[in-house]
């Protein structure tokens, strides 16, 4: 078995991630209404969001070398990485500072780099190694299950892993939000690097719900038999 994931997007109106105001405490909130055991995040829209929101990288402490204590009462998300090429090296002490982050489990590969290993493993962040060139993302997810006993996963990611994942069958359900606005030729779309040779995905309607500033939220269920089965 493997975890229920949950992509979640704000987007304009003709389906494009970038390039807009997105109202992120609304984003976040609606986000938190899965009650999600887990955040599934690219390498790329990681590392991309520190060098957007923060104007220096704050060191690292001896503290967030060693793992958070773990506590019955603490309700917070686990953050999980794809990092098979080591783009977050000496950066992941900052989701470890980070409040709404329990602790990071990193996904690799067997060519990720050893220097990458070694630093993981010497500042005792979990890894799961799986696939080679890329990471085996179903067999991943069976470990996520299995052995952190992680049920739901939200995704907020970017376009590559949204496809990645449509592609490879592994989306359950899509929530978005649609600004009110179009961004044209410079929009940058949800699903920018899915394949055109992947069957259509019919998809089951759950909610749809009204939002404030003519905004709406719409919640899909993915309807399985259409999904193209490549592995990773």
């Amino acid at each position: 078995m493997r975890p229920k994931i949950i992509m979640h997007n704000t987007i304009s109106l003709d389906g494009s991630l970038t390039n807009f105001c997105v109202n992120m405490e609304l984003h976040y909130r609606i986000l938190g209404t899965f009650n999600a055991d887990a955040h599934l995040i690219g390498s790329n829209t990681a590392k991309s969001g520190l060098d957007l929101f923060l104007d220096t990288i704050p060191p690292e402490t001896p503290k967030n070398k060693e793992p958070p204590k773990p506590q019955l009462t603490d309700i917070r998300p686990l953050w999980i990485l794809i990092d098979s090429h080591a783009q977050m090296y000496n950066l992941l002490h900052i989701f470890r500072q980070y409040e709404f982050c329990k602790d990071v489990i990193v996904l690799i590969t067997s060519k990720t780099p050893a220097k990458y290993s070694e630093y993981l493993t010497s500042r005792h962040y979990h890894i799961i190694r799986s696939g080679t060139q890329h990471v085996n993302l179903n067999q991943a997810l069976e470990i996520l299950h299995k052995h952190y006993h992680i049920n739901t996963i939200v995704t907020d990611t970017g376009h590559t892993l949204n496809s990645i994942l449509l592609r490879q069958g592994l989306l359950d359900e899509i929530s978005l939000i649609i600004n009110p606005v179009i961004v044209g030729q410079n929009q940058l779309n949800v699903f920018k690097t899915l394949s055109q040779s992947i069957q259509p995905n019919q998809l089951h309607l759950l909610k749809s719900t009204p939002l404030e500033n003519n905004s709406i939220h719409l919640h899909y269920e993915i309807i399985k038999n259409q999904m193209d089965g490549i592995s990773s």
